[in-house]
């Protein structure tokens, strides 16, 4: 019976351990994941594609950049560790000449300069599958830096840039008469 409940526990976790999915987005901190930020109109700003990955390391991965609406444009994107990229400054395909190590669960893949073309406007940063895509029409994806053969297509998360915040302005005085 003993190892019956054993062997069970481990398919459990061995499904558990399968089903567990990356997930590759654009954060608009580099040492945290910032999904949503408000962005001025008078510079080009920086964000940085990500993963949350299950392997050690991350040898090459393959997205493309998508903004809607398209207020805002990709100015230029570079990366770490001898970077190459084979696509474009929004269709990654790329590949390391040393793989990029993933540290407590995550590893940022590159480096996105934006400019946006419209003040104030909402918009997304999604990413979805290169063209060409090793994943299919399916998914943005990583290879694994000690197996390269070893792929894995990816979740993903949209950042909301420019969301619009409450407008209503209150001094410190009328906030603490609030708690009167």
């Amino acid at each position: 019976m003993r190892r019956s409940f054993t062997l069970l526990i481990l398919v459990v976790f061995l499904v558990g351990a399968a089903a567990a999915q990356d997930v590759m987005s654009v954060s608009l901190d580099p040492d945290q994941l910032l999904h949503a930020a408000w962005v001025g109109p008078d510079a080009p700003f920086d964000c940085y594609i990500y993963v949350e990955a299950q392997t050690a390391n991350v040898g090459g991965y393959e997205a493309s950049v998508e903004i809607d609406p398209k207020v805002a444009l990709v100015l230029q994107a570079t990366g770490p560790n001898g970077w190459t990229n084979f696509g474009d400054t929004s269709n990654h395909i790329v590949g390391y000449m040393t793989p990029v190590p993933v540290s407590g669960g995550i590893a940022v893949l590159s480096t996105l300069t934006l400019m946006i073309l419209e003040p104030d406007v909402l918009f997304f940063i999604m990413l979805g599958p290169s063209t060409p895509s090793s994943f299919g029409d399916r998914a943005p994806g990583y290879a694994d830096g000690t197996t390269p053969d070893d792929l894995y297509a990816c979740e993903t998360r949209v950042t909301i840039v420019n969301e619009v915040l409450d407008s209503e302005i209150h001094s410190l005085a009328e906030v603490k008469e609030l708690f009167r």
